[in-house]
């Protein structure tokens, strides 16, 4: 049987198979994160906001 059309590929396909869906998922991650980024503060602003308390200390400086 000739090596080309065999449906057992090896060890290797299969582990170029599972980096490429790692990548695959790692990228898809990327842009989820990206779009809720941008898209966030749209759709859930309170999560966003930033807090807002004044926040005041006194600090002496020591001028030499």
């Amino acid at each position: 049987m000739n090596r080309e059309t065999s449906t057992h590929r090896g060890p290797l396909h299969m582990l170029w198979r599972l980096i490429k869906f790692l990548l695959l998922l790692v990228i898809l991650g990327g842009i989820a994160l990206v779009a809720y980024a941008y898209a966030g503060p749209l759709l859930f602003p309170a999560d966003f906001a930033a807090p807002a308390t004044i926040i005041s200390v006194p600090i002496t400086l020591e001028v030499k």
